[in-house]
């Protein structure tokens, strides 16, 4: 066995350039507090089912059903959102990401409350080819992913070459 070779360690190093504890803290409260209010606000604000969906119980089963299954999506733009402000972010690009996630997660809770379906898909929908146009055009996401994923191979050396 060599002993050049390091091996990986089961916990990636913070980036040089991660954005400071305070302001990471502060981004990733105002995604918690706005997803946290995206779900209460549907909920009480459409409490009751739409009358033709109340009626068609199979019907209400498959949009829940299909509704679980857009939360994994929701899980997924949450998770990738909270990875994200580890790294600097400028305000407006924070806001969009906020209200992205946002966004998605109320047009969820209201297709579990069967309120508003058809509009709440748009909303849904419309909040990930946000993100995803959102995610594509941000400079410091490419150059963050470019700073973790370029720096080591898979043993954990440095990818550029002596």
């Amino acid at each position: 066995m060599r002993s050049d070779i390091a091996p990986p360690t089961s916990m990636p190093r913070r980036a040089a350039n991660a954005a400071p504890p305070a302001a990471s803290v502060r981004l990733r409260l105002a995604l918690v507090g706005g997803l946290a209010l995206a779900v209460l606000a549907p909920a009480f604000l459409f409490a009751k089912p739409t009358a033709t969906l109340a009626q068609d119980a199979d019907l209400a089963r498959l949009l829940r059903a299909m509704a679980a299954l857009k939360l994994i999506f929701v899980v997924g733009l949450a998770a990738a959102v909270w990875a994200r402000f580890a790294w600097p972010t400028s305000a407006r690009l924070a806001v969009v990401y906020v209200l992205c996630a946002a966004s998605s997660v109320g047009a969820l809770t209201m297709i579990m409350k069967l309120s508003l379906v058809g509009p709440a898909a748009l909303a849904f929908h419309a909040s990930f080819a946000a993100a995803f146009v959102t995610a594509h055009f941000d400079r410091g996401l490419s150059s963050a992913l470019q700073g973790v994923l370029g720096r080591a191979d898979r043993f954990g050396r440095s990818a550029r070459r002596p």
